[in-house]
């Protein structure tokens, strides 16, 4: 826009190629597409007029207020229908963009995805952008297959820009918002925007509402709602890679997965991530994590830094198929990762899974947080904490630490509150690692991996629960020591054991631990280091391992000479004590009649 003064009145000159417009015909600060010819009427194609006046000028572009303009078969074809260049920026103020049923022709909406313009500085604030179908329904004949790909907006160089306010309608995309350039893309905003009816056309959808490679990017505050659970377009709502992510307070309903966060990076290890407050109810993942060579990053960790706080994933396991590949978990790693990873906390989050009335049609397992299964890498994680987290109805273990060829060093499993865990009715999940609340399957542990104040609780009638902590036979048993302390209460009538470690393990693997557990614990056959304790709320007795051994010996309270066998050493203390009397009894042989006081008490 240009002014000239005559005498004291400032005149606003039409902008260059304005068709619809005169200085002295509603004139303002700024022109919308209707004045470079678009109609708005729903049956004339504004693609030339959007063009015309997104070229008029540098600068701030406004799209008219709750006007529309339509794109219903654009002339431009197999590129962007409204490309950005240098200093361009657009504010809806609330006006819609809608994308016509046949306009499908065009790789990518708005944007340029060449990389040819540099959009440091560019906005795109409150812009309603519709792809909602009218009566047609999509097909790969009158649409695109599902692997060409398409967007809403794509940006490949550029800094400091913002994508704020717009509502995205029925996208019919590959992605939404694609930001794609590790050098040349960085401090980016993606805040307060709406998806709306994501995945609800048919052959076409997101495989992630948002993809994302550059550092310092924020996606805070937005929305995004799913057609229905599990809907096509789904797959996930972001897609990460790069450092300095922050990624809070969205809100995202009816996906499969809420984020894959991934340390695969050709701008060297992902660091200082932070991803919390998030909600999601989602079908099969809640936080991915992926840590995989990449281009020129063959080395150093995949992530560096991460922390996963105060998030709620609701997940719906039970609608998932019978593919095999349909692998869920609620935080934490895919398997297969090749690069290590460190300094990881999964801290104060909350995951609920479906309980599980009839079998499921999922085959693989699902785990709640830490480390999905495989055997294929040495994997390795160095300081990864999860604490203090809620997990209900994990179908297998709440808490895995996984990967049969894993490495973990200086890892811990602080407190945590596990809710029928191991719950799965799957046909396949007959072991007891598959009805577990805390496994570990991994190669080796090293250090010590402290697992501290687990509360874990089963309310089913029968219990589901089978092993509160399972030990594979992976375990490497030179390196590893565990310490835990785990709280038991199987409210149901009928209560399976509290521990199964695998049998025969070697002394040097030392799986120390102080469990209280309501139930008598069933243990004799396999082998602990001496300081294990148990202590059993039912028939109050605690029960402890003084020599190496599967032999423990038992101590308790009794109000006269006990008469039933008991372990040589064990020991009563006497809940009558008179003068004259015994402090107690100790089992001295291997008989029901072995029992002999000792410590009189004076007289």
């Amino acid at each position: 826009m240009t002014t000239i003064q005559d005498s004291d009145v400032i005149v606003q000159q039409p902008f260059t190629g304005a068709v619809q417009r005169t200085q002295h015909d509603k004139n303002t600060e700024y022109v919308t597409p209707a004045d470079f010819g678009a109609q708005g009427d729903g049956t004339t194609d504004d693609t030339l007029a959007l063009r015309a006046w997104l070229a008029a000028d540098s600068g701030i572009h406004h799209l008219g207020g709750k006007d529309k303009v339509y794109i219903v078969a654009p002339t431009i074809l197999n590129e962007v229908i409204l490309p950005l260049t240098e200093g361009k920026s657009i504010l809806g103020d609330g006006a819609t963009i809608k994308i016509a049923d046949n306009s499908l022709g065009f790789e990518c909406l708005i944007g340029d995805v060449t990389g040819s313009y540099d959009l440091t500085g560019m906005i795109i604030d409150g812009v309603i952008f519709d792809y909602n179908k009218s009566n047609n329904t999509y097909s790969v004949t009158n649409g695109q297959a599902l692997d060409q790909r398409r967007y809403t907006f794509r940006a490949l160089k550029g800094e400091n820009f913002k994508l704020v306010n717009n509502k995205i309608i029925g996208a019919v995309t590959t992605n939404s918002f694609v930001i794609n350039n590790y050098q040349t893309v960085k401090r980016v905003i993606i805040e307060n925007n709406i998806w709306v009816d994501v995945g609800g056309i048919d052959k076409f959808y997101d495989h992630s509402t948002l993809y994302i490679v550059g550092d310092y990017i924020q996606i805070t505050n937005n929305m995004a709602f799913g057609a229905n659970l599990g809907a096509n377009g789904t797959a996930c709502f972001a897609e990460v890679h790069g450092s300095y992510m922050n990624i809070t307070n969205n809100q995202v309903f009816n996906f499969q997965g809420f984020c894959n966060y991934c340390g695969i990076y050709r701008g060297g290890d992902t660091r200082y991530g932070i991803i919390a407050n998030n909600v999601a109810e989602v079908v099969r993942f809640g936080i991915r994590l992926f840590s995989l060579i990449y281009g020129v990053h063959d080395s150093g960790y995949g992530i560096d830094g991460l922390n996963i706080l105060g998030n709620y994933f609701r997940i719906h396991q039970t609608v998932l198929g019978a593919d095999p590949n349909l692998v869920g978990i609620g935080i934490g790693f895919q398997a297969g990762s090749d690069l290590p990873s460190k300094n990881i906390s999964i801290k104060s989050n909350t995951l609920a899974f479906d309980e599980e009335t009839t079998a499921p049609q999922y085959t693989a397992r699902i785990v709640g947080l830490g480390v999905n299964e495989s055997s294929s890498y040495n994997q390795v994680f160095e300081n990864i904490d999860i604490s203090e987290n809620l997990i209900v109805n994990a179908p297998n273990a709440a808490i895995n630490y996984g990967a049969g060829g894993g490495i973990y060093k200086n890892c811990s499993i602080g407190t945590n509150t596990i809710i029928n865990s191991g719950q799965s009715l799957a046909a396949n999940h007959t072991s007891l690692s598959d009805h577990s609340a805390i496994r570990l399957s991994a190669y080796s542990f090293i250090g010590t991996l402290k697992i501290a104040g687990q509360n874990i609780v089963d309310t089913f009638d029968t219990s589901r629960l089978q092993t509160a902590l399972y030990l594979s036979s992976n375990l490497d048993s030179s390196s590893c020591y565990i310490d835990a302390e785990i709280l038991i209460n199987l409210q149901g009538a009928n209560k399976n054991s509290f521990v199964r470690p695998v049998n025969n393990i070697n002394s040097l693997t030392r799986p120390h631990f102080k469990i209280t557990i309501n139930k008598t614990p069933g243990i004799t056959s396999h082998i602990f280091p001496v300081g294990c304790e148990i202590l059993d709320t039912t028939s109050n007795l605690n029960y402890k391992t003084v020599l190496e051994g599967s032999a423990w010996i038992t101590e308790g309270y009794s109000s006269s000479k006990p008469t039933v066998l008991s372990l040589v050493g064990s020991r009563r203390i006497n809940m009558n004590p008179t003068a004259g009397g015994f402090i107690g009894w100790v089992q001295t042989g291997t008989t029901a009649s072995s029992w002999r006081g000792y410590g009189l008490i004076e007289t």
